[in-house]
């Protein structure tokens, strides 16, 4: 996985390899990871499970998305996205690591009016989004704690 995209991050972060380190990055764990921030949509922690994990990142991931993405406007000049902080730390994580790439990966786990909102953004010639600085925002992170449970 990526380090976070902060300057200071890349210094005090270890560049350790360890034994169950994934061998390429899968985007859906920045969004199952729960630190009892927050800024993270539920106080569960699931409980993962070998045979169910990949279906149980998708979920996951869907319900972190849904409580945290906000797509505003109608049309392509009026369309804007605010994201979850996590999708600008650690953006290289998802695809290239541009905004356009992260609209695209996480696309498909967005709710169908959602994906309606944002296809005013796409721009079929280039097979990408057209954002701008004006069309992406990241939400403020609350690193306040709460009460963590664990989700059987």
């Amino acid at each position: 996985m990526s380090c976070p995209s902060q300057f200071l991050s890349r210094f005090v972060i270890p560049k350790s390899q360890y034994r169950f380190a994934l061998v390429r990055p899968n985007f859906r764990i920045n969004f199952a990871l729960n630190c009892g921030s927050l800024s993270i949509p539920s106080g569960a922690v699931p409980l993962y499970k070998p045979d169910l994990v990949h279906e149980q990142l998708d979920s996951v991931m869907r319900s972190f998305l849904h409580n945290t993405v906000f797509i505003s406007g109608e049309g392509s000049r009026d369309v804007s996205a605010s994201l979850p902080r996590v999708c600008q730390w650690f953006c290289g994580d998802f695809l290239d690591g541009t905004s356009s790439d992260v609209l695209k990966t996480i696309g498909p786990y967005l709710t169908e009016e959602k994906r309606k909102r944002l296809s005013g953004l796409w721009n079929e010639h280039k097979k990408c989004y057209d954002v701008g600085i004006w069309n992406i925002k990241y939400r403020p992170y609350n690193w306040e704690c709460r009460f963590l449970t664990l989700d059987l």
